[in-house]
């Protein structure tokens, strides 16, 4: 194998681990930020809350469930994205370019299809209640992207059937030889 195959695969594999941290760091940040805000109802702390929504504050002076609801979406939101980089690091430690279709790869690829199209799922019924809220004349201009995810889990679940054939067909090789 090229050495800058290599090269780059490592950096890629680096990259993955730096994006995984990240969004591990700001899904425990949400969730502190969060549990604070409701044991103590501290002004800063509230502040934060809606930097990090996006919103204006009056989803919080609105209805505190709503807002509640609201930041737990995206506090699941951010968790599935962490969760989807897991399964990428996963995929980093399973793969090998000598010979990279291999059942173990083929199976954490499926699962990301599965968390993608979930995410996107997720994602539309967020967005379904942000616009059901601004009807209500709450502003809140947040986008969940739910047709971007159903797109990848398209593109992820064709790429998972792509490496399934190729496990059988390198097995199928292996027995032959």
């Amino acid at each position: 194998m090229k050495s800058q195959t290599r090269f780059v695969f490592n950096a890629v594999h680096i990259l993955v681990w730096i994006v995984f941290i990240g969004l591990c760091i700001r899904t425990g940040t949400l969730i502190f930020a969060l549990i604070l805000n409701l044991l103590f109802d501290i002004g800063e702390i509230q502040e934060f809350l809606e930097d990090v929504t996006a919103e204006s504050g009056k989803l919080y002076e609105y209805r505190r469930a709503h807002h509640y609801a609201m930041f737990s979406l995206i506090i699941l939101y951010s968790a599935v994205h962490a969760y989807i980089a897991y399964l990428a690091v996963r995929i980093f430690r399973k793969l090998r370019l000598e010979q990279p279709f291999s059942e173990g790869v083929t199976v954490l690829i499926s699962q990301i299809s599965y968390v993608a199209l979930g995410t996107g799922i997720l994602a539309l019924a967020a967005e379904g209640y942000t616009e059901w809220i601004s009807r209500q004349g709450v502003e809140i201009s947040k986008n969940w992207n739910g047709g971007s995810f159903l797109l990848l889990a398209g593109i992820i679940f064709i790429l998972a059937e792509v490496f399934r054939r190729g496990t059988e067909l390198q097995n199928e090789n292996e027995l032959t030889v």
